[in-house]
């Protein structure tokens, strides 16, 4: 029988943590969701209706893209604005938090980088679309993607 708190409960869950935490993950990340964010949904959900046909959370590359388009060796990721460091209205709540989030969006971005170099030293294009462009006008954003698919060559 299990008596612990529920902080020590998901104390080992996927290995998050802000430093000065007693346990080696965060309880107020429990809740954040990796895949099929809303953004995420409401963009594919976009493209879809625009005929393009994709693989969704895509393992076989560098990354694994939230959607990849294997016959144009295109990934496109959907950032979300506060975890990966954007700089605008949707991240700008946060800027209060202490100095271990800071870190985090520091890290990300650095893995971000190395995900995007290593993709296009395998030929790939990776794409980024943020979550506040999707949030203000979604149409649009999938207008810039679209424009960026039919330029393209098939492989």
């Amino acid at each position: 029988m299990y008596t612990g708190s529920n902080s020590d409960r998901y104390a080992n869950y996927r290995g998050y943590c802000l430093p000065g935490t007693e346990h080696s993950y965060h309880p107020d990340l429990y809740p954040m969701k990796s895949k099929n964010t809303a953004p995420e949904r409401d963009l594919r959900q976009e493209l879809t209706r625009r005929k393009f046909r994709y693989r969704i959370h895509y393992r076989a590359i560098a990354g694994t893209p939230d959607i990849a388009f294997p016959k144009l060796k295109v990934a496109l990721f959907v950032n979300g604005c506060f975890w990966h460091g954007h700089d605008c209205k949707y991240a700008a709540s946060f800027r209060e938090k202490p100095t271990g989030w800071k870190m985090r969006q520091r890290n990300t971005k650095e893995k971000d980088i190395g995900t995007y170099r290593d993709l296009k030293e395998n030929g790939w294009f990776p794409v980024i679309s943020w979550e506040c462009r999707i949030k203000d006008n979604v149409e649009k954003e999938a207008d810039r993607i679209a424009a960026i698919l039919k330029s393209r060559p098939k492989y």
